[in-house]
């Protein structure tokens, strides 16, 4: 009992997981989205980083050497505004256009596409300083602290390691710089190189990191929307309706039905009987296509419908085979399939032997288009 009323044991709903993403509370990782993004940046930059460079220092050398000759009068400085501001675009383009995509995508592939203005809403519960004390102090912030500080000292290792690999290179080109009095460009070219390869480990770190923490993310989301018992019960019943009050009027509508079909049971011509299990209720009229089964029942409601049989005086013939068949095959309301054409016309045309104008209203009809007479061939012979 205690389990249904305290014990979060169950795994949520779909109808509950659909209420939180309502709120705006869905498993998400920060740090993905801005590792993602660092290694797509450092990625577009060693594809389009040469080629940028050369466009700014190709646009920047061209001002500085036509400082003398630019006409920089009031109504050429727009022109020259417009053209720079055109040219820095088409640069930073592949960057701006990758970093955009990769935003959306990441998004999406943590929470997919959803807007919800719900945790735009103002709480005032988190005004409460006795809260906000248990939020700082909590297991789940201490966990979150020492998962930030173990990411620094990941990603500081993995920096250490590229740089101390790479420390005779630098001293080696220094050296020959010192002595040769050679540009420092081959320099700030290393310098540059050796920037963006760290920004490509560190990012990867981070981005590998982010995935793991992605996944606790989405356990610790799945173990706070956890359910217990109680609450599984309630929302089955939210959703269904109560089921005891739902056994009622199922009940109820059984009740209807099952006296609509009392009463047309009283409308048959002949009761087909198993004879203790089954009683199926035949009614057929001339220009009926085929009978039509108005009543059946089995065990006790068959007991009754022999009963309303023998109170509205309905002939009742045993036929075991006929009266499973039609009980199992036919609902109630259907004409009767053309398997059980020629047994179901055996029948009538024996409880109408002795009445000589009902049996041949019968064959008239089976040979008006009703019952096909080659299918009741033994019909009109009882």
């Amino acid at each position: 009992m205690a389990d249904d009323q305290g014990e979060k044991t169950e795994q949520p709903t779909q109808k509950r997981r659909q209420d939180s993403r309502e709120k705006g509370q869905v498993a998400k990782s920060p740090d993905l989205s801005g590792s993602a993004l660092l290694l797509l940046g450092c990625v577009v930059l060693m594809l389009f980083g040469g080629w940028m460079v050369e466009r700014v220092s190709g646009t920047f050398i061209y001002l500085l050497s036509h400082m003398d000759t630019l006409d920089l009068s009031p109504e050429t400085v727009n022109a020259h505004a417009t053209a720079g501001g055109i040219d820095l675009a088409v640069t930073m383009a592949p960057l701006l256009i990758s970093l955009l995509v990769g935003a959306l995508a990441v998004s999406a592939a943590q929470v997919g596409f959803h807007l919800s203005g719900r945790p735009f809403e103002p709480d005032f519960s988190r005004l409460d300083p006795i809260q906000g004390f248990g939020r700082i102090f909590s297991l789940r912030s201490f966990i979150k602290l020492a998962g930030g500080l173990a990411k620094m000292l990941v990603v500081a290792a993995v920096v250490y390691m590229i740089l101390k690999a790479d420390v005779p290179a630098m001293a080696g080109l220094i050296k020959n710089l010192s002595t040769t009095g050679n540009t420092t460009a081959p320099v700030a070219a290393f310098i540059a190189e050796e920037a963006l390869l760290v920004a490509v480990f560190a990012s990867f770190t981070l981005l590998v990191l982010a995935l793991l923490d992605y996944g606790y993310q989405r356990w610790q989301h799945t173990e706070d929307l956890k359910m217990t018992k109680q609450e599984v019960k309630d929302e089955m019943r939210n959703m269904e309706g109560d089921p005891q009050i739902k056994k009622r009027r199922l009940e109820a509508q059984r009740k209807v039905a099952q006296g609509r079909m009392m009463q047309e049971a009283r409308t048959a011509d002949v009761m087909v009987t198993n004879p203790t299990h089954y009683t199926v209720a035949i009614r057929y009229k001339p220009d009926d296509p085929a009978p039509l089964v108005v009543a059946k029942g089995a065990e006790l409601l068959a007991l009754k419908l022999r009963e309303i049989a023998k109170e509205c005086k309905i002939p009742i013939v045993e036929r075991k085979e006929l009266a499973r068949g039609l009980y199992r095959w036919v609902e109630v309301g259907e004409r009767v399939p053309e398997k059980f054409w020629k047994a179901v016309a055996e029948v009538l045309a024996f409880i109408w032997r002795k009445d000589d104008q009902r049996k041949q209203q019968f064959l008239e009809g089976l040979s008006s288009g009703g019952l096909p007479t080659d299918k009741l061939s033994g019909a009109g012979r009882n």
